[in-house]
């Protein structure tokens, strides 16, 4: 499954629980969304929402085995916090990240997470 990773599973983010997460799965490389998102800070972590007016957000793309998938869905918090679901990335298809569930309200827009 390919999987599209904007915030603390980057590479150049929190590598301990990546390398916990990721250890043995194929980072293909970096990519942007198309332009129908948004990024807002959680405090510790960003959260991605659809928004049709929105930007492109970038981040990595990576194939996961289907061993992975329930490890990432449980540091995730899917389906409560963030939600699996598919996204657009430019040039590639049948792609899928996490969606924050929560509210935007009184949360800062930004353009990365670095």
């Amino acid at each position: 499954m390919k999987m599209f990773f904007y915030g603390t599973l980057k590479q150049d983010c929190s590598r301990s629980v990546a390398d916990r997460l990721l250890r043995g799965e194929k980072l293909i490389g970096k990519v942007n969304t198309s332009s129908k998102y948004r990024l807002f800070t959680n405090g510790a972590f960003p959260g991605m929402i659809e928004d049709e007016k929105g930007v492109a957000v970038p981040g990595e793309l990576w194939e996961v085995s289907e061993q992975a998938v329930p490890r990432l869905d449980a540091y995730e918090g899917h389906p409560h916090l963030f939600k699996r679901g598919p996204v657009e990335i430019d040039g590639h298809s049948d792609v899928q990240t996490y969606f924050w569930c929560g509210s935007t309200e009184g949360r800062r827009e930004i353009p990365n997470w670095v």
